[in-house]
């Protein structure tokens, strides 16, 4: 039998509450990966984040130091962002962007994590 007919021959009702259900484990999924990785919608960010973390590290290989800005490294250094860099100490920086308004999605290199 084919899928299709299958389901036509199916009770409306249960047709229904399955589609309800499915809507409400679609929204629950989305709703989680928001919450728990609010910056998974800016990949763009995520990228250019990236791109300076995997910079900032070949510039400690390189030179044995952090730099102190992002133009130490050739990179442009704007209070526009999108992605922020600082040296917190002389072998720990933060990476950081703003998710949303007030959020922002935090990288540490003492821990290698993102926040």
């Amino acid at each position: 039998m084919r899928p299709l007919s299958i389901l036509r021959r199916q009770n409306p009702f249960v047709l229904g509450i399955a589609a309800v259900v499915l809507a409400l484990v679609l929204w629950l999924g989305t709703t989680m990966a928001a919450t728990r990785w609010p910056w998974i919608f800016d990949w763009n960010e995520v990228r250019q984040a990236n791109k300076v973390i995997a910079s900032v590290n070949s510039f400690q290989s390189r030179y044995g130091r952090l730099p102190d800005t992002l133009a130490d490294m050739g990179l442009e250094d704007s209070e526009s962002g999108p992605v922020y860099y600082q040296k917190t100490t002389d072998s720990t920086y933060i990476v950081w962007f703003g998710t949303v308004l007030g959020e922002s999605a935090t990288y540490e290199s003492s821990t290698k994590q993102w926040h």
